[in-house]
């Protein structure tokens, strides 16, 4: 579906959502939708927890 895979911080920001050609709405989501409604920020499996840390304060 996707040529390229992207990289997101946040599983709520893990989300690829596209219209087809038969306007149908076609999404993936690596991990799950729960955290984006529930309006959770968790980082992602992998991801460097200390930049994660400084990302969340200096958005505080």
């Amino acid at each position: 579906m996707l040529g390229r895979h992207l990289f997101c911080q946040e599983t709520a920001a893990s989300i690829v959502v596209r219209l087809n050609p038969e306007n149908n709405i076609e999404y993936i989501a690596r991990y799950g939708l729960k955290d984006l409604f529930n309006l959770k920020v968790v980082p992602t499996p992998g991801f460097d927890l200390h930049i994660y840390k400084e990302r969340i304060t200096t958005k505080l």
